[in-house]
């Protein structure tokens, strides 16, 4: 099994925009994948040092480098309604939002 970090903690809404826009586009790109998460809540993000695409003593916590865990209420849009996938991704999106404190702008669905 592999260590994907640490939890984020208290406080994901105090975290840098730079750093909420990235963990608002992971959930774009797995809904765009076709999935739900399932469970979007604060402990099913992790934060480790990064980047990861160089060697581990490299990494730093200054360029951190967030996970998304805990696929086990996971959907996948094949197997379910058009009109149930979207209510979950909106769910999703709304709840994601909520816990970055995150104002979307040009790119986030109304």
């Amino acid at each position: 099994m592999e260590n994907c970090g640490k939890e984020i903690g208290p406080g994901m809404d105090e975290l840098h925009v730079e750093y909420k826009e990235q963990i608002y586009t992971m959930m774009e790109r797995l809904h765009a994948g076709g999935f739900t998460q399932g469970s979007v809540h604060q402990r099913n993000w992790l934060v480790q040092p990064g980047p990861l695409n160089v060697a581990p003593v490299k990494r730093s916590v200054m360029r951190p480098s967030f996970r998304m865990i805990d696929f086990g209420r996971a959907a996948c849009e094949q197997d379910v309604s058009e009109v149930d996938f979207k209510s979950k991704v909106n769910e999703e999106n709304s709840r994601i939002r909520e816990l970055l404190d995150y104002e979307c702008h040009d790119h986030c669905p109304k």
